[in-house]
């Protein structure tokens, strides 16, 4: 298993927040006028998840099915965060093609590079957005990973409203524009297995 506690970075123009939980890893980056701080993971619900989490059977009932296609997944995902953020009096936000097309590329080098790292290849946070063809004045960024069922939509999504940062990062007023993507069974970090979750985030 990997370990129960990582600490949390700084990184240039923003905080990065980064905790595992058993089986499943997180991290949190915001870029903009609103930069997370850091912060570490909580192990058990929080009040926040109870209240924000919605429940099994919401978005089609497919939140906890970790072996449904990877595009179905994917949309349950993005349905599971926009429930939370009405039930936090938050707008929804839409998807974006480019932030979606952002996502998997920062997926295919943390794979890559063997590292789980909001700049997996070692360049600034939000180049692969740019090159991704988002153009937004502030981008957010929570990822993922975990294995079995705590790799699922729903367990990903209860882990970031488990730490305050990826919460606040999910949940944040000003973004409009999200993008998802999943590589799923895959080995990653010595494990096999693994989904591996990016959400990105943006405000045109």
């Amino acid at each position: 298993m990997p370990p129960l506690r990582s600490p949390a970075r700084a990184m240039p123009g923003g905080r990065r927040l980064c905790g595992t939980a058993a089986a499943l890893v997180a991290c949190a980056a915001a870029f903009g006028p609103s930069a997370a701080s850091a912060g570490a993971i909580a192990v058990t619900p929080s009040a926040a998840e109870h209240r924000l989490l919605p429940p099994p059977g919401a978005c089609g009932g497919t939140g906890d099915d970790h072996a449904a296609p990877r595009r179905v997944q994917e949309r349950t995902m993005r349905c599971l965060i926009n429930e939370t953020r009405q039930r936090a009096g938050r707008s929804t936000v839409t998807g974006n093609r480019s932030l979606a097309r952002g996502a998997r590329r920062k997926n295919a080098a943390m794979i890559r590079h063997g590292v789980f790292s909001h700049t997996p290849d070692g360049r600034a946070f939000g180049s692969m957005l740019r090159e991704s063809g988002y153009r937004g004045r502030s981008m957010g960024e929570n990822i993922a990973w975990g294995m079995s069922e705590m790799g699922s939509p729903r367990a990903i999504l209860a882990a970031w409203l488990r730490s305050s940062e990826h919460r606040r990062n999910l949940l944040r007023a000003s973004w409009r524009d999200q993008g998802i993507a999943l590589r799923d069974n895959i080995r990653f970090q010595g494990y096999r297995g693994v989904a591996l979750w990016t959400s990105e985030f943006g405000r045109p």
